[in-house]
C-alpha cells in the first residue's frame, strides 16, 4: 500500500508527502531485511531525488538499487537501477561514466529478454552519445531502438524517439531524413491523440 501512494504523490509532484512514505518504505525494507524490498525504495528514492534536482542523492541511490537488486538476485530489478544509474550520471554530466553504466544495463537487458528495457537504454545511450559529440553513434542506438519499439506496438514511445533522432538528424544537418522522422512522429503523436508531442 505505500508502494502505491508513494507512486500516486510522486505523479501528483506532492514531494512531501513522498518523501514522508519513502522513509517509511525505507524502514520497513531494513526491519524485514528485504533486499528486494530495499532495491525498489532505493529505485524511488533516485526518482524522487531527480524529480527535486538532488541529482548528487539520485546517482548514490542509483548505486545502493543495483547492490540491493544483486544480493536479492534480481535481475530485472538490476537492469532497471543500472539504467536509473546511467540516466542520473549523463544529468549530472559525467556522460563517460552514464555510458558504462547504461552498457551494463544493455546487456543486462539482453541477458533476461526484457525487450522493452533494451530500447530504454538504447535511447538512453543515445542521448550520452549525442552529448559526448558522438553524432554517428547516437543515430545508430536510436535506430536499434526503434526497430524493438515498433516490434513493441508501443506508438507513443516510438514517436517519442522517432523525434529524438528528428533533432539528432537536424543538428547533423541531414534534413531530409529528419523531416521524415518528425513527420512520422507528427502523425503517430495525432493517431494516439497527444497534443503535446503535436
Amino acid at each position: 500500500l505505500l508502494l502505491a501512494c508513494e507512486e500516486v504523490f510522486h505523479l501528483l509532484g506532492r514531494r512531501e508527502e513522498q518523501r514522508r512514505d519513502l522513509a517509511m518504505l525505507d524502514l520497513l525494507s531494513t526491519q524485514l531485511d528485504d533486499y528486494r524490498l530495499s532495491a525498489i525504495v532505493a529505485l524511488r528514492l533516485s526518482g524522487y531525488s531527480e524529480a527535486t534536482a538532488d541529482q548528487k542523492l539520485a546517482i548514490e541511490a542509483s548505486r545502493r538499487a543495483t547492490q540491493y537488486a544483486r544480493a536479492a538476485a534480481d535481475l530485472d530489478l538490476e537492469t532497471s537501477g543500472f539504467i536509473q544509474w546511467g540516466r542520473s550520471l549523463w544529468r549530472q554530466g559525467d556522460y563517460s561514466a552514464a555510458q558504462q553504466k547504461l552498457e551494463k544495463a544493455l546487456s543486462l537487458a539482453r541477458e533476461i529478454g526484457d525487450r522493452q528495457k533494451e530500447a530504454k537504454t538504447l535511447l538512453n545511450l543515445g542521448s550520452v552519445s549525442n552529448y559526448k559529440g558522438e553524432y554517428g553513434q547516437d543515430r545508430n542506438y536510436q535506430k536499434q531502438a526503434l526497430e524493438i519499439i515498433h516490434e513493441l506496438g508501443d506508438k507513443w514511445v516510438e514517436a517519442e524517439a522517432l523525434n529524438q533522432l528528428g533533432m539528432y538528424l537536424m543538428e547533423a544537418f541531414i534534413y531530409g531524413d529528419a523531416m521524415f522522422n518528425l513527420e512520422h512522429a507528427l502523425e503517430l503523436n495525432r493517431e494516439i491523440n497527444f497534443r503535446n508531442g503535436e
